[in-house]
């Protein structure tokens, strides 16, 4: 992995995603999260050998998510386009996806997305640098930290902070864990919290890797407080006990229904945690292959 050359797209890549998500808040104090799901996935490795103007080589697909805590609530939109014809594509550090868009150049970032009249435009600039939190042979993976941000929805004001992933490869199959659990926590001091824990059943508690400010925790236990139901019967972690030797968190989904649509059973959402010591913080939780019962 080189940077800032694997900024830029990997067309070859069997699968590439794109994942900003933040929570900013309003003039009037009302905070808002917000999530923009890009995916690009390879229909083939090669520039398609038909000349037909709708052969194409990718197919872009994207979620964008907007959870206001009071009154609560929970949107997702979702869009899918051929790269052909301009409806979807990327070249010289921006991708689009109809009327959707992420730029990545230089020291900003900067995207649009949303629905007819409540589109959100943003500026992200960070500090720190990036953060290689999985690379393989299959698969690399990194995250740019705590970026800030500002910009605009629709017409209201808008700051706050927010991270960016960017993946490309073949995800690897783990052979065997059926369940795993993404922690990105942004505690008000202003360290940061990342935590990853894979395992087999949804009953027993899990054995994470976390680390804070870049520090790895020890002993860290996490164990799932409350579940959410979907329609088809899937149940979701939406609380969590996190303790370590150094952090004791409750951790609750602010919308217990934040589920994505698509394929693949996904529950991303905004949460909240408080600890000891008037520790708190807020960030995101993936929730990945939670099963039927």
């Amino acid at each position: 992995m080189e940077l800032p050359r694997d900024h830029d797209d990997h067309p070859q890549a069997p699968l590439e995603t794109w994942q900003l998500y933040g929570v900013l808040t309003t003039p009037s104090r009302q905070k808002i999260a917000f999530q923009l799901h890009l995916l690009a996935i390879g229909l083939t490795p090669d520039p398609p050998p038909r000349k037909s103007p709708w052969a194409a080589r990718r197919y872009f697909l994207g979620y964008f998510t907007r959870t206001e805590a009071a009154p609560a609530k929970f949107h997702v939109s979702e869009r899918g386009e051929r790269a052909v014809l301009g409806l979807a594509g990327t070249a010289d550090g921006r991708l689009w996806l109809d009327d959707w868009w992420l730029q990545l150049r230089g020291d900003r970032i900067r995207l649009r997305a949303g629905v007819p009249g409540r589109y959100l435009t943003l500026t992200l600039r960070g500090e720190e640098a990036p953060s290689i939190t999985e690379t393989s042979a299959a698969f690399r993976h990194y995250r740019l930290p705590l970026l800030e941000a500002s910009g605009k929805w629709a017409s209201e004001t808008v700051h706050g902070f927010a991270w960016l992933e960017h993946g490309w490869g073949q995800l690897p199959l783990t052979g065997g864990a059926a369940q795993s659990q993404r922690f990105t926590i942004r505690l008000h001091d202003g360290r940061e919290l990342t935590c990853v824990d894979v395992r087999i059943s949804s009953e027993e508690p899990g054995s994470a890797q976390c680390r804070l400010d870049r520090r790895a925790l020890n002993r860290v236990r996490i164990t799932v407080r409350d579940r959410w139901r979907d329609d088809r019967g899937t149940r979701y972690p939406v609380a969590w006990c996190l303790r370590s030797d150094d952090l004791n968190l409750e951790i609750r989904a602010v919308v217990p229904d934040q589920k994505l649509p698509g394929p693949v059973p996904l529950w991303s959402g905004w949460v909240v945690a408080e600890g000891e010591g008037d520790v708190k913080g807020e960030g995101f939780v993936q929730s990945f292959g939670f099963l039927e019962d």
